[in-house]
């Protein structure tokens, strides 16, 4: 077992070695120890997401291997608290429990926690990341596989169970069935207490409590089999044993968030004190469509399909985390392809992405914000343009690159105001006319354009009235530039259109007959005349 955990951590630092991270930079001196309640596919994936984002290397250790090393295990702890990280990570409830018993002073973040307020959340230092589902995200798929459904059970022995199954008295009446929550002795025959629910019950929601062992479990399963009823849970491998479907955290985007709360903490951007608590509302769907049949549920088509491209998705997060990047994009790209809206898979897609074009990106993005910060925006707009050349789906280049817009448009703006009160109205208004090409949502702008021409509108008729004069002096570029400063406000005007475009003509023509009349050629008079 000890070997299979070094195994594992060795998978999890090789395929998430070369996730570019690019946020601000940590001291490299931060400690950061993780902590896991037990070696489970689930955590894994949690720990994969968490150093994807994480900034600084972890020290990452398995409760269990911790007791088998420590008799008491209060020593341990002893050792953490002399050395005094600057954060500790915990995945799950046991190392989460034993972290906050024997630690003091050390900022603690939970990961992968079900029901945190059964912890005693009051402790000074502790925040996290919960991995609940909420309640109604499986009523909604329950009234979906059965519309008509009245009755619904669930049962708990523990304050954790209670907790999750108490939810459900809050949102049954929205979804038009009655739902009943009933404590249970762990020790009592649990076939008695469903006996006496036959014929009524349609449906029972298993939450995470002690009083799921494998022989009461065996028993539900069997039960609900024989009497047509929905079984629902949260785990994956209880699905898989008897279910009809399923609802599971995504433990990779729940590492990732762990992972970005513990960047903030290690910043001071965020503290470590009664919170933050971060609830995801990403989640993994399944069906067993075997133990549907046999228990009599009849799944309907909408169901199945997006079980199956839920587990598609689950397999595109497996291939991301084995390193087969390419294979990963591709699957999330065809998936947003049938659910363009779904901002989890934008994301997946994003990180696909970033593995792929690595530290190229990373490395743009950081000349990108350095020019960003020195307000030299037109750099910026380049670099984050080219960045998302490479990785159209960047989330950050895409941000940036729309502030650095929006800078760029206010920096004009506020030259074509200087310009203005210098009475240089013309200049002004080309600065405006730059400023809404960068960012045509600039209402303040457009605003201050409409302004200007309202302003100059009883002008018009003075300017062609000069331009005129300036065209039959044959001072024809004199006069396009003032048939062009009135095209520039007024560009449907007829007249300053068709002058401009003669005297365009004439300068050319006169220029032309100049040039020729050096050269002494007898043709140049036939020149003038075109």
């Amino acid at each position: 077992m000890k070997l299979r955990k070094i195994f594992i951590l060795i998978l999890i630092i090789f395929f998430s070695e070369n996730s570019p991270n690019f946020s601000q930079k940590i001291p490299e001196r931060k400690e950061v120890l993780v902590l896991l309640s037990s070696s489970n596919r689930f955590y894994e994936e949690g720990l994969i997401g968490l150093r994807s984002t994480l900034q600084v290397e972890p020290k990452i250790q398995f409760i269990d291997i911790i007791e088998s090393e420590y008799p008491n295990i209060d020593n341990y702890f002893k050792e953490v608290q002399s050395t005094k990280p600057d954060l500790v990570i915990t995945f799950g409830l046991k190392a989460t429990q034993l972290a906050k018993e024997y630690l003091s002073n050390i900022p603690i973040m939970f990961s992968m926690v079900n029901s945190p307020k059964t912890l005693n959340l009051n402790k000074n230092k502790i925040c996290g990341v919960v991995s609940e589902i909420e309640i109604k995200e499986y009523f909604q798929i329950l009234k979906d596989i059965s519309p008509n459904i009245k009755k619904v059970y669930s049962f708990y022995s523990d304050q954790t169970g209670e907790q999750q199954a108490t939810e459900g008295d809050f949102n049954d009446l929205k979804f038009n069935f009655l739902y009943t929550k009933r404590k249970v002795n762990p020790n009592i025959n649990f076939q008695s207490v469903l006996d006496q629910i036959k014929g009524e019950v349609e449906a029972i929601l298993m939450v995470n409590d002690r009083l799921y062992n494998q022989k009461n479990f065996e028993i539900l399963s069997n039960f609900c089999k024989k009497n047509k009823v929905i079984l629902i849970t949260s785990f994956p491998s209880i699905l898989k044993a008897g279910a009809t479907f399923s609802i599971s955290p995504d433990y990779n985007k729940i590492g990732v968030r762990s992972g970005e709360l513990a960047n903030q903490l290690l910043l001071k951007s965020q503290e470590c004190k009664e919170g933050p608590f971060l609830f995801l509302q990403e989640s993994i769907f399944a069906v067993n469509e075997s133990y549907a049949k046999e228990s009599g549920v009849v799944l309907p088509s909408s169901i199945i399909e997006r079980a199956r491209l839920s587990r598609i998705f689950s397999k595109g997060v497996y291939l991301l985390n084995t390193g087969k990047v390419k294979s990963a994009r591709n699957i999330f790209i065809a998936l947003s392809k049938k659910d363009p809206e779904n901002k989890n898979i934008k994301e997946y897609i994003q990180k696909a992405t970033e593995k792929l074009t690595g530290e190229q990106t990373h490395l743009l993005l950081i000349q990108g914000k350095d020019y960003y910060e020195k307000k030299n925006f037109s750099s910026a707009l380049e670099i984050f343009k080219k960045v998302l050349s490479l990785n159209p789906d960047s989330l950050e280049a895409q941000h940036y690159l729309e502030e650095s817009k929006k800078s760029a448009s206010e920096k004009e703006y506020n030259e074509a105001i200087q310009l203005l009160s210098n009475k240089k109205v013309f200049d002004s208004y080309k600065k405006l006319k730059i400023s809404l090409e960068i960012y045509p949502n600039n209402q303040k702008v457009k605003d201050k354009m409409a302004q200007i021409r309202s302003e100059e509108y009883h002008k018009i008729s003075s300017y062609l009235e000069l331009g005129n004069e300036l065209y039959n002096s044959r001072k024809y570029k004199q006069a396009l530039e003032i048939f062009d400063l009135v095209l520039l406000l007024f560009p449907e005007n007829k007249e300053a259109q068709e002058y401009s475009r003669l005297s365009k003509k004439k300068d050319k023509a006169l220029v032309d007959h100049l040039n020729c009349s050096e050269k002494k050629d007898k043709k140049c008079r036939f020149l003038w005349k075109k």
